[in-house]
């Protein structure tokens, strides 16, 4: 009799032991991911640096004026600070981490100059209804999801940087 009420014991501890393993691992997903692929946790901004932004609708001898990279970096360090100081899941709904890309330096149709970053966040298990843009699940067992959107930052008329919003 004690014998099978300590083999019932050590099932139990046995099989919380395993719930509260595979619950912590679950919760690490999206870090693992980034880990494998050489990316910062919880926000890569890696590929945001000054001479790493690409060019859209600006001509050449317009990035050769006086104070454009002054422009470009003050431009790129404030999307870095932008994306590091707030919260995740302001940008993507239950969202554990994101990555963005390089940035695009960019001319819209009334000569306004801007900078556009792909964003792209990464979640685990169910993704929240108001997530906003198509999911895609990496893996087959659907457990961890990514969704892509894209954020605008421009000057205003005293030339600071700041954020005019994302697509979706």
């Amino acid at each position: 009799m004690i014998k099978f009420r300590f083999s019932i014991f050590v099932c139990f501890i046995c099989a919380v032991a395993s719930v509260l393993l595979f619950s912590c691992s679950q919760q690490k997903i999206v870090e693992e991911h980034f880990q494998t692929h050489g990316m910062a946790y919880p926000v890569d901004m890696s590929r945001v640096t000054v001479m790493n932004v690409r060019y859209v609708g600006i001509e050449e001898e317009e990035l050769l004026a006086p104070g454009v990279l002054d422009h470009i970096e003050k431009g790129t360090i404030f999307v870095k600070d932008y994306f590091q100081l707030k919260n995740i899941e302001t940008f993507v709904p239950g969202a554990k981490a994101i990555a963005v890309s390089k940035p695009v330096l960019y001319k819209d149709e009334s000569d306004r100059i801007g900078l556009m970053v792909k964003v792209t966040a990464y979640g685990e298990g169910k993704a929240v209804r108001e997530v906003r843009g198509t999911i895609r699940w990496i893996g087959s067992d659907k457990q961890l999801w990514r969704v892509e959107n894209f954020a605008y930052f421009s000057r205003n008329a005293s030339l600071m940087w700041h954020y005019e919003g994302m697509v979706y």
